[in-house]
């Protein structure tokens, strides 16, 4: 079945978080998927996995990795502004520092 084209641009939005090692694929994206972003959240890719070598600790503390992962957002009612942007994003954010003790990456 063929889908319509969208009347609002979607927008992307890339972000690094800092886990414990065990923290699992499923557990972020669960915790991504379940932030209160009124629906905004579209899709969500994880595209990046940094562990630091042992010479080199990259920021990060023993037993962690850093995760990074872009994040569509998308409004079928009109072009998103900055500040639901901002709102989805800190609901992402907030939700990823409660389930699984992130920390964005800086």
């Amino acid at each position: 079945m063929a889908k319509g084209v969208a009347k609002h641009q979607p927008v992307e939005r890339d972000i690094a978080v800092i886990v414990s090692e065990q923290v699992t694929h499923a557990q972020l994206m669960n915790a991504i998927h379940t932030a209160p972003t009124e629906g905004l959240l579209r899709d969500v890719v994880l595209f990046d996995i940094y562990r630091p070598k042992a010479e080199s600790t990259g920021g990060l503390a023993a037993g962690e990795k850093s995760l990074a992962v872009r994040l569509s957002l998308h409004s079928d009612e009109a072009t998103l502004t900055e500040a639901q942007i901002d709102i989805a994003m800190n609901a992402v954010l907030a939700q990823l520092t409660q389930q699984v003790a992130a920390r964005l990456r800086s």
